[in-house]
Protein backbone atom coordinates (compact mmCIF):
# COMPACT_ATOMS: atom_id res chain seq x y z
CA UNK A 1 0.00 0.00 0.00
CA UNK A 2 1.35 3.60 -0.60
CA UNK A 3 -0.19 5.79 3.11
CA UNK A 4 3.16 7.46 3.00
CA UNK A 5 5.10 10.08 1.73
CA UNK A 6 7.68 7.71 1.22
CA UNK A 7 6.21 5.35 -0.23
CA UNK A 8 4.74 7.60 -2.75
CA UNK A 9 7.99 9.58 -3.24
CA UNK A 10 10.11 6.51 -4.51
CA UNK A 11 7.71 4.90 -6.64
CA UNK A 12 6.09 7.81 -8.43
CA UNK A 13 6.93 11.16 -7.55
CA UNK A 14 11.20 10.88 -8.06
CA UNK A 15 11.11 8.47 -11.04
CA UNK A 16 8.20 10.10 -12.80
CA UNK A 17 7.82 13.30 -11.94
CA UNK A 18 11.32 14.50 -10.11
CA UNK A 19 14.00 12.86 -11.87
CA UNK A 20 12.31 13.16 -15.22
CA UNK A 21 13.16 16.73 -15.18
CA UNK A 22 10.51 18.54 -14.48
CA UNK A 23 9.25 18.54 -11.02
CA UNK A 24 12.62 18.80 -9.22
CA UNK A 25 13.75 21.10 -6.58
CA UNK A 26 16.54 22.25 -9.16
CA UNK A 27 13.96 22.83 -11.55
CA UNK A 28 10.09 22.96 -11.04
CA UNK A 29 8.20 22.96 -13.67
CA UNK A 30 4.77 25.02 -12.76
CA UNK A 31 6.49 25.85 -9.69
CA UNK A 32 6.05 22.65 -8.04
CA UNK A 33 8.45 20.17 -6.44
CA UNK A 34 7.96 16.70 -6.00
CA UNK A 35 11.25 16.06 -5.08
CA UNK A 36 11.59 17.86 -1.55
CA UNK A 37 10.15 15.87 1.55
CA UNK A 38 7.23 17.13 2.78
CA UNK A 39 5.11 17.18 -0.40
CA UNK A 40 1.51 17.14 1.37
CA UNK A 41 2.53 20.26 3.39
CA UNK A 42 3.75 21.93 1.11
CA UNK A 43 0.67 21.10 -1.90
CA UNK A 44 -2.40 21.49 0.69
CA UNK A 45 -2.64 25.44 0.24
CA UNK A 46 -1.72 25.74 -3.42
CA UNK A 47 -3.84 25.79 -6.33
CA UNK A 48 -3.12 25.10 -10.20
CA UNK A 49 -1.13 27.59 -11.86
CA UNK A 50 -2.64 26.97 -14.83
CA UNK A 51 -5.21 30.70 -15.76
CA UNK A 52 -8.21 28.76 -16.84
CA UNK A 53 -8.58 26.56 -13.16
CA UNK A 54 -6.26 28.51 -11.10
CA UNK A 55 -9.08 27.46 -8.11
CA UNK A 56 -8.52 23.71 -8.42
CA UNK A 57 -6.59 22.67 -5.76
CA UNK A 58 -3.39 20.62 -6.05
CA UNK A 59 -3.85 18.53 -2.70
CA UNK A 60 -6.91 17.88 -1.03
CA UNK A 61 -6.28 15.72 1.99
CA UNK A 62 -8.51 12.66 2.30
CA UNK A 63 -10.21 13.13 -1.43
CA UNK A 64 -8.11 11.98 -4.71
CA UNK A 65 -10.64 12.99 -6.83
CA UNK A 66 -10.55 16.67 -5.87
CA UNK A 67 -7.08 17.16 -6.16
CA UNK A 68 -5.68 18.09 -9.25
CA UNK A 69 -2.53 16.29 -9.06
CA UNK A 70 -4.17 13.36 -8.63
CA UNK A 71 -6.59 14.17 -12.05
CA UNK A 72 -3.60 15.53 -14.10
CA UNK A 73 -1.94 11.76 -13.79
CA UNK A 74 -5.27 10.39 -14.38
CA UNK A 75 -6.03 12.59 -17.82
CA UNK A 76 -9.20 13.97 -16.62
CA UNK A 77 -7.71 18.10 -16.38
CA UNK A 78 -10.48 19.27 -18.08
CA UNK A 79 -8.43 21.69 -20.51
CA UNK A 80 -6.27 22.54 -17.43
CA UNK A 81 -3.56 21.60 -19.48
CA UNK A 82 -1.86 18.67 -20.54
CA UNK A 83 -2.02 15.09 -18.56
CA UNK A 84 1.14 14.24 -16.81
CA UNK A 85 3.10 13.04 -17.34
CA UNK A 86 3.34 14.49 -20.87
CA UNK A 87 5.23 11.11 -22.36
CA UNK A 88 2.29 9.40 -20.43
CA UNK A 89 4.89 7.04 -19.09
CA UNK A 90 2.91 6.47 -15.82
CA UNK A 91 1.86 2.85 -14.87
CA UNK A 92 -1.44 1.88 -13.61
CA UNK A 93 0.07 1.07 -9.99
CA UNK A 94 1.32 4.30 -10.19
CA UNK A 95 -1.39 6.22 -9.84
CA UNK A 96 -3.87 4.08 -8.14
CA UNK A 97 -0.29 4.58 -5.68
CA UNK A 98 -0.68 8.17 -5.82
CA UNK A 99 -4.65 8.05 -5.09
CA UNK A 100 -4.42 5.68 -2.53
CA UNK A 101 -1.86 8.24 -0.94
CA UNK A 102 -3.80 11.33 -1.12
CA UNK A 103 -6.85 9.49 0.01
CA UNK A 104 -5.31 8.25 3.14
CA UNK A 105 -3.75 12.19 3.81
CA UNK A 106 -5.70 13.40 7.02
CA UNK A 107 -6.89 17.39 6.88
Amino acid sequence: PCLDEATVRARVLLPACAQAGCHSAAKAEADLDLETPDVAARLRDLTSVHPSCATQPLLVPGDAAASFLVLKTLGLQRGCGDAMPPDGDLRPEQRRCLAEWVTALED
